[in-house]
């Protein structure tokens, strides 16, 4: 709109200044004409200061154009810095979502294993357990044995009746015992398993939420750098803001080879964690192109030296760097 409005002052400035030309040039004819004609000399002069007050009034006419031009300037200039504002906002707000869905997931991974470990000996105690049982229900079959020879020769031996049926009822005793620990084991097993189940529902619903923000961050980002103008220096600028704001973070910037048959990213500049490895980062761009286990997708580093031994990004950051503060890498489709 202020463009627009900037446009239709430039064009009245222009008509007004070419209507003060047609004014001045039919005078310089009028006063020509009144050397030669000096019987018209009263009507030319009339005509000629009347022409003369028209062109102090288009004069004063462009100069109010002149400043409302000079306002439009400066309002269009002001836009262009609140614009610049929020596209670093919207930088900003993309890499505190990717540090947050990479502590999100750390969270809940450790969260699965502790309850994998939790669930494997509950089910090591289960089926302990179910051991124990099927010995005492052999005990129990081995003692209902015993109590029918009892009972064949209770009329030889009464007291040794009397104390085997004690001893049968302390084995009931233990097998109601050990009955019960198996119930208590099938409890505290399914309740691991509710666990478990929640656990993993919300780790869906954190990686669904934390992509469409993703998303919408990136593409807000992708609309402001290709509206904005970006100075010589901004890359530089950029990696600054970044380190400053994330300090445990490496400034990257990865994009396609030459000759690789992959799409193209539409982010090309990420935030990733010091500590993670350059195997990872690339599984980060393998999800990010939605490429399947079985395409083949490997990362190089751009450097002109030789590269170290560590994987972790923030080693090859310090050695491999480029001049606008980036460390610059490539994914292609061959191993």
């Amino acid at each position: 709109s202020t463009q627009s409005t900037w446009g239709e002052l430039e064009d009245r400035l222009q008509r007004q200044e070419q209507l003060t030309h047609e004014k001045a040039e039919l005078a310089r004819q009028l006063a020509a004409q009144h050397e030669d004609a000096g019987q018209r000399q009263q009507q030319e002069n009339s005509e000629l200061a009347s022409l003369k007050q028209q062109l102090a009034e288009h004069q004063r006419e462009v100069k109010k154009l002149r400043k409302e031009v000079q306002s439009a300037r400066q309002s269009l200039a002001q836009q262009t810095k609140d614009f610049e504002a929020q596209l670093q906002q919207a930088q900003a707000k993309s890499r505190q979502l990717a540090a947050e869905r990479d502590n999100v997931q750390k969270e809940v991974e450790v969260g699965i294993n502790k309850q994998h470990d939790s669930l494997k000996q509950l089910l090591t105690v289960e089926q302990q357990s179910k051991a124990k049982e099927k010995e005492l229900e052999a005990l129990k079959k081995d003692l209902s044995k015993l109590c029918t020879q009892l009972t064949n020769e209770a009329a030889k031996s009464s007291e040794e009746t009397q104390r085997l049926r004690m001893q049968l009822e302390e084995k009931d005793l233990e097998l109601l015992g050990a009955q019960n620990e198996v119930q208590c084991v099938s409890d505290r097993l399914a309740g691991s398993l509710a666990e478990v189940s929640r656990l993993k529902e919300l780790l869906q619903s954190r990686d669904t939420q934390l992509t469409r923000m993703q998303h919408e961050v990136d593409e807000l980002t992708g609309q402001m750098d290709s509206k904005c103008t970006l100075e010589p220096n901004r890359h530089r600028a950029e990696v600054q803001q970044i380190m400053k704001q994330n300090p445990t973070c490496v400034p990257i910037r990865c994009t396609r080879a030459e000759g690789c048959g992959h799409p193209v990213l539409e982010k090309k500049k990420f935030a990733a964690p010091k500590e993670m490895s350059l195997s990872r980062f690339n599984e980060h761009i393998r999800n990010k192109l939605e490429l399947s286990g079985d395409k083949p997708l490997s990362i190089v580093v751009v450097a002109p030296g030789a590269l170290p031994p560590s994987e972790q990004l923030e080693v090859l950051y310090h050695h491999c760097k480029q001049d606008d503060g980036f460390l610059h890498l490539q994914y292609t489709d061959t191993h």
